[in-house]
């Protein structure tokens, strides 16, 4: 999209490709059906690490089939890991206050608010 790349620098948002390493700028925009569009922009970091053959395989098959870049997946994924590490470890400190209270499983607990 030419114009694209227009629009970010009048508004002051500069692309540029960086070594690895390097924070960058990473801008999509998102065209809505009413007038207006939604421009999102995050600074990320580059990081490496190591996958056994076969995952990285997996990884790029994956990929392929939800037609996403293999990084926007592994970004997904690592973001749902921690989220749910997160409400473990929230859920994990509750638990002895939940317990005091009745709530023994997932079930008392739906009972409750249903």
């Amino acid at each position: 999209m030419p114009g694209v790349h227009h629009f970010l620098h009048l508004i002051g948002v500069s692309l540029r490709s960086t070594p690895t390493g390097e924070k960058y700028v990473g801008c999509k925009i998102e065209f809505l059906t009413s007038p207006t569009s939604v421009l999102q922009c995050l600074t990320m970091s580059t990081l490496t690490i190591r996958l056994p053959d076969e995952l990285k395989a997996d990884l790029q098959k994956f990929s392929q089939e939800q037609n996403k870049p293999v990084s926007d997946v592994v970004r997904e994924s690592i973001r749902r890991y921690v989220a749910i590490e997160k409400f473990r470890a929230i859920r994990k400190k509750v638990l002895p206050f939940a317990e005091a209270q009745g709530f023994l499983t997932d079930e008392d607990v739906f009972k409750a608010i249903s």
